[in-house]
């Protein structure tokens, strides 16, 4: 009877504990299809020019995980820093190379525009709180291509095209099923040994288009 008794209340303490699981993972809430942005970036690596862009990308989303930014075009303002001013006060480079006897690269060359295409995996799809009240739903996207950027020389006389190789980390945070914003990190990493590696920070909107809404990608899923 005393071993009944003690099977009896272990079983009941089984019970007490036995709860249903609660599993975290769930689908996707938004799919990303054509993916038009509008963005603007800083590029400070430069230690005599700091450089702002405007610009924009398109990109075709092939599957939750996988796309193409077909382009990412940026038109490029640069800024003299206090070291170039300084420079420039002091007499380097020339007014007047040729007279000088100085080589034409002698001179600073800074950059006007850069365009890429790339590929992006996206492994990482987060679900954040914002504020403790609002669901706010990300992306995080890896980025890798390459592409071309042109430099003009401060006399305007000459310019000269460099290749690059495109590496970075992308944010996406979605608005809504059809905006986002995104934070865009990426390295512009230039082959020739004459240009330096450029950081650019870019903040853009996006709009999404094309294909099933989110309501339509969550039936095919639920039928799967």
């Amino acid at each position: 009877i005393s071993i009944l008794a003690f099977s009896s209340k272990v079983r009941a303490a089984e019970d007490l504990y036995d709860v249903p699981k609660v599993t975290t993972v769930q689908n996707r809430l938004y799919h990303l299809h054509n993916e038009l942005t509008l963005q603007g970036s800083y590029l400070p690596l430069d230690p005599f020019v700091k450089y702002f862009g405007v610009g924009g990308s398109y990109t075709m989303h092939f599957s939750s995980f996988t796309a193409w930014e077909i382009l990412n075009g940026t038109y490029i303002f640069a800024v003299p820093s206090q070291l170039k001013k300084d420079v420039n006060f002091f007499g380097y480079p020339p007014s007047n190379t040729e007279k000088a006897g100085k080589p034409f690269d002698d001179q600073f060359f800074t950059m006007k525009y850069m365009v890429s295409t790339n590929l992006k995996f996206t492994p990482l799809y987060i679900k954040n709180l914002f504020f403790n009240s609002k669901i706010v739903y990300s992306m995080i996207s890896f980025v890798g291509g390459g592409g071309v950027a042109q430099f003009e020389r401060d006399d305007k006389k000459q310019t000269r095209m460099r290749p690059f190789i495109n590496l970075g980390v992308v944010i996406h945070y979605m608005l809504s099923e059809s905006a986002l914003i995104k934070f865009d990190f990426r390295d512009q990493i230039f082959t020739a040994a004459d240009t330096k590696n450029q950081l650019a920070l870019t903040l853009g909107f996006a709009v999404n288009f094309g294909g099933k809404s989110a309501k339509e990608e969550r039936e095919i899923e639920e039928e799967f």
